[in-house]
């Protein structure tokens, strides 16, 4: 999968869409590998607008990327 190629979610808006795909670039650009990295956006997209929490271990890894 390319980052090109990452399909928009049906509930999130272009402008979320392109906030998520400027997040996935940054983790890639940290050596983490494309899956994971779409992984991670999408507990991103649920902490930073649908107020979701997860455990410290979660937190942890998407705290650099904040």
């Amino acid at each position: 999968m390319d980052i090109e190629n990452i399909p928009k979610l049906d509930s999130e808006s272009e402008k979320v869409y392109q906030e998520r795909l400027k997040f996935i670039n940054k983790v890639v650009e940290d050596k983490v590998d494309l899956k994971e990295a779409v992984r991670l956006s999408k507990i991103w997209l649920n902490f930073k607008y649908n107020n979701c929490r997860y455990s410290n271990d979660v937190y942890y890894n998407l705290k650099k990327y904040l």
